[in-house]
């Protein structure tokens, strides 16, 4: 396991952990921290498919260098973090349309950003955010998965993609 933990300027106390799952050759796990920002993301690849630590490198890369505008709002904040899963998910699937009869490269993609007094998390996939709350953990993402676990939506599975959208005033919550 890989665990990273620092403070922020912001106030914020961050901590990050990947881990290598038991039937992979390779770690597919990737995160972005931008404190200066509020923003947070992870990204896991698609077990089983072609290149999924690549699929979720791409995403985390693609939000690196979102640059927010002094003023911006925590919407167009959270639409311009759309955009980025759009892009991803036109990458990674249009590289499959290049050679259909490789398998499809995908990741899940999840981001939390913190501005305004609100917190607004994105989702695709299966990667979960949690609220912790009066000694509560409270689910605040929905898996994209199926009853056997497998997904339903990822990036780069389908040539369009909703991606789902919470937002919750930061009064109700405590830890992420």
């Amino acid at each position: 396991m890989v665990t990273e933990k620092k403070k922020t300027g912001t106030g914020l106390e961050i901590e990050t952990a990947t881990r290598q799952g038991t039937r992979h050759s390779q770690n597919e796990d990737n995160h972005v921290s931008k404190p200066e920002h509020a923003l947070f993301a992870v990204s896991d690849g698609m077990g089983g498919h072609r290149d999924g630590h690549l699929a979720s490198r791409a995403f985390v890369d693609e939000l690196e260098v979102i640059e927010f505008a002094d003023g911006e709002g925590v919407n167009e904040r959270l639409q311009r973090i759309e955009a980025a899963f759009h892009r991803v998910n036109d990458q990674l699937y249009g590289s499959y349309l290049e050679n259909p009869d490789a398998d499809i490269s995908g990741c899940t993609g999840l981001t939390l950003i913190i501005h305004d007094g609100y917190a607004g998390c994105q989702w695709v996939g299966d990667s979960r955010l949690y609220l912790l709350r009066q000694g509560h953990l409270f689910l605040v993402s929905e898996d994209h998965s199926d009853d056997l676990g497998r997904l339903t939506r990822a990036l780069g599975s389908h040539e369009d993609i909703l991606v789902d959208r919470r937002v919750i005033d930061r009064r109700c919550a405590r830890r992420w």
